[in-house]
C-alpha cells in the first residue's frame, strides 16, 4: 500500500513539473506576440525566477521524508502568516496586501 502511494505521489509530482514547464513555454510563446514586448519579457524574467526555484525544489524531493518535511514547512509558514495577519487586524491595521 505504501509503495503504491509513493508511486502515485511521484506521478503527481512529475505531472505538476510538466504542467509548470508547459505554462512557462506557453508564456514565452505569448510574449513573442505581445504588443508591449518590454513588459512581456519583464514578466517572463519574473516567471523564470519562479519556475527555476520550483524546479530546484521539485528535483530535491526524492524521498517520502523530504516530502513530509516540505508539507510541515508549508503548514508552519501558513500558520505564522495567519497569526501575524490576525495580530495586525487586532491592532487596527486592516489593510489587504
Amino acid at each position: 500500500m505504501r509503495r503504491r502511494l509513493c508511486a502515485f505521489l511521484s506521478l503527481v509530482l512529475i505531472g505538476v513539473v510538466v504542467l509548470m514547464l508547459a505554462y512557462f513555454a506557453w508564456s514565452c510563446l505569448s510574449a513573442l506576440e505581445a504588443d508591449d514586448q518590454i513588459s512581456a519579457w519583464n514578466h517572463i524574467v519574473e516567471l523564470a525566477k519562479i519556475v527555476a526555484a520550483f524546479m530546484v525544489g521539485m528535483t530535491m524531493l526524492n524521498s517520502e521524508k523530504l516530502v513530509k518535511a516540505l508539507a510541515w514547512m508549508i503548514v508552519v509558514a501558513h500558520g505564522y502568516v495567519g497569526f501575524e495577519m490576525n495580530l495586525q487586524y487586532l491592532q487596527g491595521n486592516n489593510q489587504v496586501g
